[in-house]
């Protein structure tokens, strides 16, 4: 059963998370950046949330909450969708566009009570970004 305070715990969890995967992208001018991913992280939580409240409330009815998880990995990969552009011959924001998706998949996971898998997801992540900018100073 969960409690206000859980529901508060999570969605700030969810907040904290994106905003530390959002930092990174700021940090280096792209195009989504704190706000957006913590926002979507919120989002996905809060969606999430939902879910399971609806399940949990509809007494002798049954309810599917996995229908709003599919539907947040679909809506969000249409949002990621609007980070991409062809700039020349290459695409960019990419990287910025899969960024927007895994935190959806992180908020998620928070609102679900899953805080290892996400705290651990935001972690990789944001090494994986990381690493990137360190391999392409290097290689120049």
């Amino acid at each position: 059963m969960l409690t206000e305070i859980d529901i508060v715990i999570r969605l700030l969890v969810a907040a904290g998370l994106g905003m530390i995967v959002g930092y990174e992208r700021e940090s280096h001018d792209k195009p989504a950046g704190l706000r957006t991913h913590a926002i979507v992280s919120i989002g996905a939580c809060l969606f999430t949330l939902m879910g399971v409240l609806i399940a949990q409330d509809s007494v002798g009815v049954s309810v599917d909450a996995s229908r709003i998880a599919a539907g947040i990995v679909t809506g969000i990969g249409f949002l990621g969708a609007g980070a991409m552009f062809q700039e020349k011959n290459r695409v960019v924001g990419l990287t910025t566009a899969a960024g927007i998706w895994a935190m959806g998949a992180i908020g998620l996971a928070t609102g679900l009570g899953y805080f290892v898998p996400a705290i651990a997801s935001t972690l990789l992540i944001y090494v994986v970004l990381f690493s990137g900018r360190v391999s392409r100073k290097l290689l120049k």
